[in-house]
C-alpha cells in the first residue's frame, strides 16, 4: 500500500514536471509570434491602401491564424473554434499549394463540446507537407468531426484526418505508433513531430480514455483516427 502510494506521488509529480516544461516552452515560443502579428497587419493594412488585396488577405489570413495559436489563454476550446482556425489555415496553404483541396465534415451537435486547443491544424499540416506535397501531384485533405456516443450514453468525439498522399508502408506505421507512445526515439527525421506533440497533449489531459490510431497504404493516402470522450469543463483529468 505505501509502495503503491509513493508510486502515485511519482506519476503525479512527473506529470506536474512535463506540464511545466510545456508551460515554459509555450512562453518561450510566443515572443517571435507576437512581432510577426504585429508585422502582419502593418503589411494588410499597407498593401489593402496600395490595392494590393490579395497580398492583404494573405497576411490578413495569416495574422487571424497566429492570433488564435498564441492569444488563447485557455487549454481548451470548442470545437467549433478548432474548425474556424484549421479553415484559416487552409486558406492561408492554398496561397502556396493551390492545387490542394479541402473536404470538412462537421457534426452540428457537437459545435460546442470542449477539446484541448491546437489538435487538428498540425494533423492537417503533417498530411500536407508529409503527404500531399512529396508526392507531387494535387490532392485532397478530408477533415470530419462526428459525434460517436454510444447507446450508454457515453459521448464521444470522432475526429478523422485523411490525405491522399504518398502513404506509409506498414513497417513505417508500426515504427510511428511505437514513436508516438515513447517506446523508441527518432532523431532522424522531422516526421512524425506534429503527430507527437499532439498525441502526447492529449494522452496527459484524456490519461488513458482516448483512442489515437493511423492507417496507410503507400500511394494512396493515410487516415489519422481519433476518439475522445466528452469533457464538459476544461480541467485535466488528473488536476
Amino acid at each position: 500500500m505505501i509502495n503503491r502510494f509513493h508510486s502515485l506521488i511519482q506519476d503525479v509529480t512527473e506529470t506536474e514536471q512535463k506540464r511545466k516544461r510545456s508551460d515554459i516552452a509555450a512562453l518561450q515560443s510566443q515572443i517571435n509570434p507576437h512581432f510577426l502579428y504585429n508585422t502582419l497587419s502593418a503589411i494588410a493594412m499597407q498593401a489593402e491602401m496600395e490595392g494590393s488585396y490579395k497580398v492583404s488577405d494573405m497576411a490578413s489570413q495569416l495574422g487571424r491564424f497566429l492570433r488564435y495559436t498564441i492569444g488563447y489563454r485557455q487549454d481548451w476550446v470548442q470545437i467549433s473554434q478548432e474548425c474556424d482556425h484549421l479553415g484559416i489555415y487552409f486558406r492561408v496553404m492554398q496561397f502556396r499549394y493551390p492545387l490542394i483541396e479541402f473536404k470538412h465534415q462537421f457534426d452540428e451537435k457537437v459545435k460546442d463540446w470542449l477539446v484541448i486547443r491546437l489538435i487538428l491544424q498540425p494533423l492537417v499540416e503533417n498530411a500536407i507537407l508529409h503527404g500531399i506535397v512529396p508526392k507531387g501531384t494535387n490532392g485532397i485533405v478530408k477533415v470530419a468531426i462526428i459525434d460517436s456516443s454510444g447507446p450508454t450514453g457515453d459521448d464521444r468525439l470522432l475526429i478523422l484526418v485523411e490525405d491522399t498522399g504518398l502513404g506509409m508502408n506498414q513497417e513505417t506505421i508500426a515504427a510511428l505508433r511505437s514513436y508516438l507512445k515513447g517506446s523508441i526515439v527518432d532523431n532522424k527525421s522531422n516526421y512524425g513531430i506534429g503527430l507527437k506533440n499532439v498525441y502526447d497533449r492529449i494522452s496527459l489531459s484524456y490519461e488513458d480514455r482516448f483512442v489515437f490510431d493511423m492507417m496507410s497504404e503507400e500511394g494512396i493516402g493515410t487516415q489519422i483516427r481519433i476518439e475522445l470522450q466528452r469533457r464538459h469543463t476544461n480541467e485535466n483529468l488528473g488536476g
